[in-house]
């Protein structure tokens, strides 16, 4: 009997203790982590706007899908254009996008969080989601692919960046 007790006391314990471990990793990387994702939220908007100097990170809590709207500014703090910050989750994971908009044109849109099973297929699906939409100026595109909820997600992740963007500039 005891040697049956044994190994299972064993490995409950080893379980335990990554467990632990695990979890203090984790919370002594979030510093790290969150400004990893600073620096690559940086990185996508120079991508965008190559010539900005310095963005302005405004949090946004009174939207279900848009986070953050980000500012984009040259050496002379002119405004060069506007991200909007949008995220939501489907079936398949976590989509997380920025809506680069320039003169109420969206001019880009940029995968930060890409978390979906089928994900590869999707990132493949994205620079023809872009071109369509960049093309007519709205998200009404449609693919034929095995990514359809996905591709549902990031229609509406960038129509709220739109809508949003247009209200905004209604309101000013």
């Amino acid at each position: 009997m005891k040697s049956k007790i044994a190994p299972i006391i064993t490995l409950f314990l080893i379980t335990l203790l990554s467990g632990f471990l695990i979890t203090l990793v984790y919370s002594l990387t979030d510093d790290i982590r969150a400004q990893n994702l600073d620096n690559r939220i940086l990185a996508e908007v120079k991508l965008v706007f190559p010539e900005t100097e310095n963005i302005e990170r405004i949090a946004i809590s009174d939207h279900e899908l848009i986070t953050e709207k980000i500012i984009a500014r040259d050496r002379i703090n002119r405004e060069i254009g506007v991200l909007y910050q949008a995220g939501d989750t489907n079936a398949f994971g976590e989509i997380i996008i920025l809506v680069a908009i320039k003169d109420d044109y969206v001019v880009s849109v940029r995968f930060i969080v890409l978390n979906q099973t089928h994900a590869n297929r999707v990132r493949e699906n994205a620079n023809q989601i872009y071109r369509d939409i960049h093309f007519d100026n709205v998200p009404e595109v449609d693919l034929i692919s095995g990514s359809t909820i996905s591709t549902q997600l990031i229609r509406d992740l960038v129509q709220a960046a739109i809508d949003f963007h247009r209200e905004i500039a209604h309101d000013e």
